[in-house]
């Protein structure tokens, strides 16, 4: 997916997203209907990989290989992968289907699944749920004039503060005293969508003379910094 083109061709594939929004933008910028602004949907992207002779018995019937040219679950996962990564740098992708999920039991169909039919998970599982993962934390690859914001939550009970993150970002927490003098600083980073981090607040004085200043950063494809102020009860 990384390298298969096709600027001379009709075919629109997942490398061609320059070529696919220049013709929306043709066809329809200027009109009543989005052209080159219209969310794009990957679908029906599948990567047929070999059936390993351990398996055979689930399946029937005759690979196409001269069509299909099923490949080692390795480089399924490469490409599905790879597949991820471009669409994740492709502005207007809102998202990215794999085709399918459980392998067809009819060789002259489609065994482009991240499973076998008996419901077992083959090799090229694990990198490939990792990517989409990584793709929702924000980091599955670095894109030019990407710049991503994280929305964090933060709750104060009392002498613990919680904090998570939608992305993979560096935190910072400063502690104030009020009107401005800053008392202690930490940091730290946050995995995208994991469990929330427990800090422990530093002791301070009279409540309602103090705030906390969290400033949450992406880690990769960095935009402008979230901001968030929570007064000390």
């Amino acid at each position: 997916p990384a390298t298969t083109l096709h600027p001379n061709s009709s075919t629109v594939s997942i490398g061609d997203y320059g070529k696919l929004v220049a013709l929306l933008g043709k066809a329809f910028d200027g009109t009543g209907q989005a052209g080159s602004t219209l969310p794009v949907v990957y679908d029906e992207f599948g990567v047929q990989s070999v059936i390993p002779p351990e398996k055979a018995s689930l399946y029937t019937g005759t690979e196409q290989t001269a069509l299909t040219r099923p490949v080692p679950e390795e480089t399924q996962s490469l490409y599905y992968t790879q597949a991820v990564q471009l669409a994740f740098c492709e502005p207007t992708v809102e998202a990215f289907f794999v085709f399918h999920s459980v392998d067809e039991t009819n060789l002259a169909a489609w065994q482009s699944g991240l499973y076998y039919p008996d419901g077992t998970p083959k090799t090229s599982l694990a990198a490939t749920r990792l990517a989409f993962q990584e793709a929702h934390r924000g980091v599955v690859a670095r894109c030019p004039g990407l710049k991503l914001t994280p929305k964090p939550v933060a709750r104060l009970r009392g002498g613990t503060l919680s904090l998570s993150s939608d992305l993979d970002a560096r935190y910072v927490a400063q502690l104030f005293e009020l009107p401005g003098h800053l008392v202690t600083t930490l940091r730290g980073q946050l995995t995208g969508g994991a469990k929330a981090t427990s800090l422990a607040v530093p002791k301070h004085g009279p409540t309602g003379k103090y705030r906390i200043r969290l400033t949450v950063q992406a880690a990769m494809n960095a935009g402008p910094s979230a901001v968030v102020i929570l007064p000390l009860p």
